[in-house]
């Protein structure tokens, strides 16, 4: 964490570095107005970067641990472990089948089922919302606001259990 600069650096996967990261956060001046955590979401970007299915390779399916379901656990657990605030918004990209012909990528769809699991059965506190977009690889810089207006759009949704789906797929 370089408060300074306001960056940080942790690997996708490591429990260990998120649940550090999340405790500094939880500390930090910025963090804390008083004596409540001020946080109204967390926002998951790492499912974003899964492949598409064309270019699955053993390599790549061997990495996913930097881009799937383990991070979003790995989150998950840091969470807890600091008792933090905030809704958790996943977004994937292309975990769901939304238009004719489309086919959902299974390494999103896995990352948007850990998502269930997670606020159903450990997440309570931080429920929030699976966002699932479209970005091809030669996506453009308007694709790309397009998908962070609909991710940003979620974290400002009343998701009050009962009244938000919660599961929305942007195309």
């Amino acid at each position: 964490l370089n408060p300074e600069r306001g960056t940080a650096t942790v690997t996708p996967a490591d429990a260990e570095q998120l649940t550090a990261l999340i405790a500094e956060l939880m500390q930090s001046a910025a963090f804390n107005q008083g004596r409540t955590p001020v946080c109204d979401g967390i926002i998951y970007l790492w499912g974003l970067e899964v492949p598409s299915v064309p270019n699955f390779n053993p390599e790549l399916l061997a990495a996913q641990n930097t881009y799937s379901t383990y991070p979003l656990i790995a989150l998950g657990q840091a969470l807890l472990a600091n008792s933090a605030p905030g809704r958790l918004i996943v977004a994937t990209n292309t975990a769901q089948a939304v238009l004719g012909g489309e086919a959902p990528n299974p390494l999103a769809a896995a990352a948007w089922g850990a998502g269930r699991v997670l606020w159903y059965q450990e997440l309570l506190a931080n429920r929030g919302s699976l966002v699932d977009v479209a970005l091809d690889e030669r996506a453009g810089a308007e694709q790309h606001i397009q998908a962070a207006t609909q991710i940003l759009a979620e974290l400002r949704a009343n998701t009050q259990v009962g009244e938000y789906e919660g599961e929305v797929a942007w195309r």
